[in-house]
């Protein structure tokens, strides 16, 4: 996706509905909204990829995807928005649903499948969802709680300063 002018000015000055449909439509528009500080340097091109597959894999377009990639590629941390993002597009759909709208468009993917080599990479990656990149800790206004009182507490798994 081509971040346009006319995207980063929707971000910045659309209404709040604006941009939570478009955040909801887009994985790219939601992780350079919600996720801004873990986006310390630009991104590689190949990132624009990991963006697309998650994307295409939740609008059905493929049925499965590998990330190969070196070390520190941003691989998990992108996995881990992705499945907030997914939380997210789950509210948001389920919304226009009950208000009677055809959400067939949206995909028909509602979840995706992170598999990891090691059990503890599997565990680092629930943990960070749930406690770190839950919506209370991102401040993402469009899911509510999201977490419970005794997740909240606790630290996250990951073993870098951001999303590892």
């Amino acid at each position: 996706m081509k971040f346009t002018k006319d995207k980063i000015d929707l971000l910045l000055n659309g209404t709040r509905e604006e941009r939570i449909y478009a955040c909801a439509r887009s994985f790219t528009l939601f992780k350079l909204y919600y996720f801004t500080k873990y986006l310390t340097f630009k991104p590689a091109p190949f990132h624009e990829e990991f963006d697309q597959d998650v994307e295409d894999l939740v609008y059905g377009r493929v049925k499965d995807a590998t990330w190969i990639a070196f070390r520190e590629s941003a691989k998990t941390s992108d996995a881990k928005i992705a499945l907030v993002w997914l939380i997210a597009r789950k509210v948001v759909i389920d919304a226009l649903r009950t208000q009677g709208e055809d959400v067939a468009h949206w995909g028909e993917r509602l979840y995706i499948n992170v598999d990891c080599y090691d059990k503890n990479n599997a565990e680092s990656i629930l943990f960070d969802v749930v406690t770190e990149h839950s919506p209370v800790a991102c401040g993402l206004p469009i899911l509510g709680s999201f977490t419970t009182s005794r997740a909240r507490k606790m630290k996250p798994r990951s073993s870098g300063s951001a999303i590892s």
